[in-house]
């Protein structure tokens, strides 16, 4: 996932903590002295870092000539082959956790989406060069992901 993303995720994150802890306290009356909120700061931008760190060695999506794959929390991962049919669903930010993408479904042969094998793609990452690069050089023409992210850039 591009670096500029995951901060401007992570550290909005980190200030909304910080500044709603800030008004709480004041709301009740409750003095807090500045060792304790840089304390609660640096500990918080620790923990952000290292989700930070984590995030960007993860592969949140993978593009080759055989299809599109994403690894999943136990290791395995989701792949669609260029060729299976797919549909694609927008995801706002409040049920991605934040994050608005793309959902590519995998579909039967009447259309309707199967229970396992869908792949999120980031916006950020539906945005970026390498991605639009890499749909460029492996997805056929009229797969339905590459006109989205033509018609979106």
């Amino acid at each position: 996932m591009p670096a500029r993303a995951l901060l401007r995720q992570y550290m909005a994150s980190v200030a909304t903590f910080v500044v709603g802890g800030a008004v709480v306290a004041y709301l009740r009356g409750v003095k807090l002295s500045p060792v304790i909120l840089a304390f609660t700061t640096l500990s918080l931008l620790v923990a952000t870092g290292v989700a930070y760190a984590i995030s960007m060695r993860k592969v949140w999506v993978a593009v080759s000539s055989e299809g599109i794959y994403r690894p999943n929390l136990l290791g395995m991962s989701a792949a669609l082959s260029w060729s299976h049919p797919v549909l694609l669903t927008a995801v706002s930010p409040s049920s991605a956790g934040g994050t608005s993408g793309v959902t590519v479904l995998k579909v039967d042969k009447d259309g309707i989406p199967m229970a396992f094998g869908s792949v999120f793609i980031p916006r950020s990452i539906l945005m970026s060069s390498k991605f639009q690069q890499a749909l460029e050089s492996y997805a056929p023409m009229n797969h339905p992901l590459r006109s989205h992210s033509q018609n979106a850039a």
